[in-house]
């Protein structure tokens, strides 16, 4: 019967070499004799269990010609091929032949078959030739004895507890590292120590090491010898320890430099990295010629449950080595100050879980968390401010922050040169009180209209409200007002109430058609009331009471020149003993000295400019600017004159206090409480440019925060929702083949020009021919006859003509706004011609209250044509439920303006509002356009614009597209 076997042979090259035969056992002689070699083209090699066919395989990859077609190109002839070879190229041919003998002898060990020397003389293999497997690893024991005038050192082989000189012993080597070795026919296998190491014991005895070597031997090779393996020492002491180590959080930075974590675990005489392998470590010293080593081994259960804890802590060990806050955003500067806060929090957990904790850095931070310790006292307009900062025993000036916290770093050097971590809410919340405040060192103050700044963000938002800040209270309307104020305005009555007691302007932004003028009627009728009430009590001042006020100052009310009659008119219908002056017209009075004597005076912002002279020679109660985006430009002679003015109040109305830019929101809070925004360079730098080109969030929260105190505003949607439902729909139009033609040969030519010149022009020039060639584009988007093609058809005017004839028919009435007048006559052209009774109020209109209580009291009339840049305030127009916005404006604010004429407070059905664009042209584009130009105002309290030099690129793409 076949069996089997392994034979041991040698090889020129490679020592030895094993191969597997089926070999034929006789019982009688105890030999056996090799039938054939065992290869892969043999039946029975499909039929052996895996392994076996993986050592057959290994036995063939080790035949010369195998090994010369693998590395030396099919040469025939291995051996002067070999010769031939470099030292790098016979290295790796040596590591091939090892790695599959060390594959054969592993499946001889698992399948235990036999192994044999094998004589090339002979075909049998005897008993005697049989090789021991050795079941279990052996390990090299290192001798060493340190005499007197030498050291002697040889090495020994310990398997099962029994120890093995290998002097004069008969050895082969079958595989050099590992090591496996041959000794009295037994083969020994060593899991960490190649076969160089042993031979030369074999041939002597041992090996001498001279005197004058000692020292440099010990701290190297001995050494060493210790840290790997077993030894056994003469003439020298070896210590060794396995206590616990003492586990360390290093905070460090990575290789990208930001902040992290590094574990070390520390033995007494040796720290690892706790992702270090090596698990033994050994340390020489030389105590007055007497040799210590002192060997530690790492206690591997110890650490494990060390990493344990820092992970339940919220630590996360990471792919390169460092720990990393869990989830923890990596960005530089924010992993930075996140591993110190974590480090700063987890400290007493650490410190109870007996973990330490060591700074690795260029600089020490500070752990101790900082406090403030703040002192306000209120005078008059002004907060001194007396706060210190506290970081442990460490204390400093808190406006020597305030360069930290503009430029939003929250290191702080400490006069000691610690480090300390300003809490990241500071940043925020102190922000606005260094932008707004005076002074500099200890010595630092704020003015009382900026104290919600030193409100930190957790407590509720302090707005000014009339039941908590007045003094009066809550109000109720005042007597003589022949209206009934809704719950809303009742709210803005008493707010405004409240803050004119505290001398503060402000500004009432509420939507569109919400009543407004009836609110500041209301707040006016209370003054003269409570000044009446003053005359006639007989109450007299104490002796350091302030004297009250017996005179009624007079109030100025400053509109649009359209509103001025809607005013004289709103007062006299719910304030009648409120008298009026109307400062208007060529025949006004050129003195104002009997206008003074009236409780309001009413005229426009253009006679304000002209009159200046006059006005500012009269102090008002109240000084109310109506619309007040009207003096949006610091820059105009309007908002100049204006500023001229002396009042104790000062009052903004407006729905729409943000039109194209922020600029508009400092002008206007200039004008109510002057320097409350600071100089107009200072806003821009410190809040234009951070919040508009930027789009730095925190400016935008500071002032969102600033202003909130200062600004009211509800929409329609929260305060009057009985108002009837608005509808609005977008209908796109389709343009006619030759306008089509017409719209795109003109868009061509822009495009021409404007790629001809945009590199020559300046800003501004290239803005004003942008303006023209958008304007001109819309026009014809609208009709070819506004740029005179009269001849031309356009779609969007056969949509809204068939549409109006809809509305007419159904007996309903309807504004329609257009941005070009010349737009407007064309409707009015068709009106005309159609016998069709209108109304129409452009820039040029007088009669405007005449024209507009024609269309609401006149059944027959459907129709109310109107310039959008007239009629977009101040009227009222809720006979009409219908509204056709027949081109779109830049700014949809405008466009919602004009829609309020007809949804708004009164109107009792419900309003369709249509909005018809011309498809595939730039009245598409300026939807999107649109988007982008309300957030600004959205974000702070809710435009009609030209296009300035810095929107230029804006424009230009949709020309461009």
């Amino acid at each position: 019967m076949l069996q089997l076997i392994v034979c041991i042979r040698k090889h020129v090259l490679f020592g030895y070499i094993l191969m597997p035969y089926m070999a034929e056992y006789n019982k009688t002689t105890a030999h056996f004799t090799l039938v054939e070699q065992f290869t892969s083209k043999r039946d029975y090699f499909k039929k052996s269990p895996k392994e076996i066919q993986q050592l057959v395989k290994a036995s063939a990859e080790l035949s010369d010609q195998n090994i010369a077609h693998q590395f030396f190109k099919n040469t025939g002839n291995l051996k002067s091929a070999w010769d031939d070879a470099n030292e790098l190229k016979q290295n790796f041919v040596r590591e091939y032949v090892d790695k599959r003998i060390d594959l054969i002898l592993n499946v001889m060990q698992e399948k235990k078959l036999p192994l044999f020397f094998k004589d090339e003389k002979y075909a049998n293999v005897y008993t005697d030739d049989l090789i021991e497997l050795l079941p279990q690893k052996s390990r090299a024991v290192f001798h060493f004895n340190r005499m007197e005038d030498e050291t002697r050192y040889f090495l020994s082989v310990r398997y099962n507890g029994k120890s093995i000189r290998l002097f004069e012993k008969a050895a082969y080597v079958l595989h050099q590292s590992p090591c496996r070795i041959i000794i009295d026919n037994r083969l020994y296998s060593f899991p960490d120590i190649d076969a160089k190491k042993l031979l030369p014991f074999i041939l002597k005895e041992y090996v001498s090491v001279p005197k004058a070597m000692e020292e440099k031997y010990f701290k190297t090779f001995v050494l060493h010898a210790i840290r790997d393996f077993d030894v056994e020492a003469e003439g020298f002491t070896i210590e060794t320890y396995r206590g616990n180590p003492a586990p360390v959080l290093l905070l460090e930075k990575d290789l990208q430099g930001n902040y992290a974590f590094m574990l070390q675990f520390d033995y007494p005489d040796k720290s690892w990295k706790y992702f270090e392998e090596r698990k033994v470590s050994v340390k020489f010293q030389n105590r007055d010629d007497e040799y210590f080593f002192c060997k530690t081994f790492r206690n591997e259960l110890f650490e494990t449950k060390a990493i344990e804890r820092i992970k339940e802590l919220g630590l996360e060990f990471c792919n390169d080595q460092f720990i990393r806050i869990t989830g923890r955003n990596q960005d530089q500067y924010v992993a930075q100050l996140g591993a110190i806060e974590w480090l700063k929090n987890n400290r007493q957990k650490l410190e109870d879980a007996s973990i330490g904790f060591r700074q690795h850095l260029d600089k020490v931070f500070s752990l101790d968390t900082p406090e403030l310790r703040e002192e306000f006292s209120a005078k008059r307009d002004w907060f001194d401010l007396n706060i210190w900062v506290y970081v442990g025993s460490q204390k400093i000036p808190f406006p020597s922050l305030k360069e930290y916290i503009l430029a939003k770093q929250r290191e702080v050097v400490l006069p000691n040169g610690e480090i300390a971590i300003l809490p990241e809410e500071w940043l925020a919340r102190f922000e606005g009180v260094f932008l707004m405040a005076e002074g500099k060192y200890d010595k630092m103050r704020l003015s009382v209209q900026h104290a919600n700044l030193l409100r930190a963000e957790e407590e509720p938002e302090d707005k000014i409200s009339a039941e908590k800040n007045s003094p009066l209270g809550w109000q109720e309307a005042p007597t003589g007002l022949n209206a009934s104020l809704r719950h809303y305005q009742m709210i803005g009555y008493n707010w405004m109430l409240a803050l004119l007691q505290q001398n503060r302007g402000f500004c009432l932004a509420d939507d569109m058609g919400l009543g407004k003028t009836i609110q500041v009627i209301a707040v006016l009728l209370h003054q003269l009331r409570t000044i009446d009430n003053q005359k006639n009590s007989d109450i007299q001042p104490g002796l350091f009471d302030e004297p009250a006020r017996k005179t009624y100052q007079p109030n100025l009310i400053v509109v649009p020149t359209s509103l001025i009659f809607n005013w004289q008119q709103e007062i006299r219908k719910f304030a009648p003993s409120l008298t009026v002056w109307v400062h208007h017209g060529p025949a006004r009075d050129r003195s104002l000295e009997r206008a003074a004597k009236r409780a309001v005076i009413l005229t426009s912002y253009s006679l304000v400019r002209n009159d200046i002279d006059l006005f500012k020679n009269i102090h008002f109660q109240n000084i109310i600017l109506d619309e007040s985006q009207y003096v949006k430009n610091p820059a105009s002679k309007t908002y100049q004159a204006l500023m001229q003015l002396s009042a104790d109040h000062k009052l903004l109305l407006t729905g729409t206090p943000i039109e194209n830019s922020l600029a508009d929101l400092w002008a206007q809070m200039n004008f109510a409480n002057k320097g409350f925004l600071h100089s107009f360079s200072y806003f821009n730098s410190n809040f234009i440019d951070p919040i508009e080109k930027d789009k730095n969030p925190r400016r935008e929260e500071l002032l969102k925060k600033m202003i909130a105190p200062f600004i009211l505003r509800r929409t329609k949607e929260e305060v009057a929702p009985e108002l009837p439902k608005l509808s609005v729909q977008v209908v796109y139009c389709e343009m006619e083949e030759d306008q089509a033609k017409l719209y795109e040969e003109e868009k061509s030519k822009v495009r021409n020009e404007i790629l001809e010149t945009r590199e020559q022009a300046s800003r501004l020039k290239m803005s004003n021919y942008v303006q023209q060639a958008l304007t001109r584009l819309r026009q014809i988007a609208n009709h070819p006859a506004l740029c005179g093609y009269d001849d031309y058809p356009s779609g969007k005017y056969d949509s809204i003509i068939e549409a109006l004839e809809n509305v007419r028919n159904r007996k309903h009435k309807v504004l329609i706004f257009s941005s070009f007048v010349m737009h407007l006559n064309l409707f009015r052209t068709y009106f005309e011609e159609n016998n069709l009774d209108y109304c129409m109020l452009t820039g040029e209109t007088t009669n405007r209250q005449e024209v507009v209580e024609r269309f609401q009291n006149n059944r027959d009339i459907s129709f109310f044509l109107i310039s959008i840049k007239a009629g977009g305030v101040g009227l009222n127009l809720t006979a009409a439920d219908y509204v056709f916005i027949v081109d779109p404006w830049w700014n949809p604010a405008v466009e919602m303006q004009a829609v309020s004429r007809a949804h708004r407070i009164g109107q009792q059905q419900n309003v369709f509002v249509y909005h018809f664009i011309t498809r595939g042209t730039i009245e598409e584009k300026i939807r999107l356009l649109q988007e982008e130009k309300t957030g600004l105002a959205k974000t702070f309290v809710n435009s009609e614009n030209n296009i300035q030099p810095a929107d230029l690129d804006a424009y230009l793409e949709l020309v461009m597209e």
